[in-house]
């Protein structure tokens, strides 16, 4: 029995002992692996990395457009054409307005995405109170804003008013929020999405003279 005894504790000894070889090199194994895998991270070439990381292009890196006041760098034809709309609108008169609009176009400019045959009874029907008066004041307001210059030197090249309609809007300095204030109300201006930019009235010339669009929207 004592004989027997000392077989079974032998036994058993084999065993923890084989437990804590296999365990001891399950470990190192481990070990070995996760020192592999830093190695392999770390030796990894840089462009791969960056390859790896998600970059996001900013607005901050696109270059703003420079803002224009008053009339000293306009062409002469711009500039009598910006002349004869402020006119228009300090008349008080929705028809005065259509007369400037038309000016040395053929067909009445860009008022809205659908064809407008009645530009005085659209306007009156943006207005709040139906007589098109605000409409004219919007357009005084942004006349006498700064201006910005879209696409210059091509086909299409237009003086555009309020430069805001050209402008990231997540990009305006304190003194252009304050100017943007004196266009809209602060509703209007809180309820406009940065990403889709400016959506108040805006007004865009030709190097000719000639009135491309007046109209509101994006």
């Amino acid at each position: 029995m004592v004989i027997g005894a000392a077989l079974h504790i032998r036994a058993i000894w084999r065993v923890l002992l084989t437990c804590t070889m296999l365990t001891g090199l399950s470990s190192s194994l481990l070990a070995d692996a996760e020192d592999s895998l830093l190695l392999e991270n770390h030796s990894a070439p840089k462009a791969d990395r960056r390859m790896q990381e998600p970059t996001v292009a900013s607005r901050a890196d696109l270059a703003l457009p420079h803002v224009l006041y008053g009339e000293e760098s306009l062409p002469e034809a711009v500039a009598e054409t910006r002349r004869a709309l402020i006119t228009a609108a300090t008349s008080g008169e929705l028809s005065e307005l259509a007369v400037a609009l038309k000016g040395h176009n053929d067909i009445m400019p860009v008022l809205d995405d659908r064809p407008v045959k009645d530009a005085i009874g659209f306007w009156k029907s943006l207005s709040f109170d139906g007589t098109g008066r605000d409409v004219l004041a919007q357009l005084l307001k942004v006349l006498r804003s700064g201006y910005v210059v879209v696409n210059a030197g091509k086909p299409d090249e237009t003086y555009v008013w309020p430069y805001h309609g050209a402008y990231p809007l997540d990009r305006l300095n304190p003194q252009q929020e304050v100017e943007l204030y004196a266009i809209m109300t602060p509703r209007e201006v809180k309820e406009m999405d940065p990403a889709e930019g400016y959506t108040g009235y805006r007004i865009g010339i030709a190097p000719d003279g000639s009135v491309r669009y007046f109209r509101a929207g994006d």
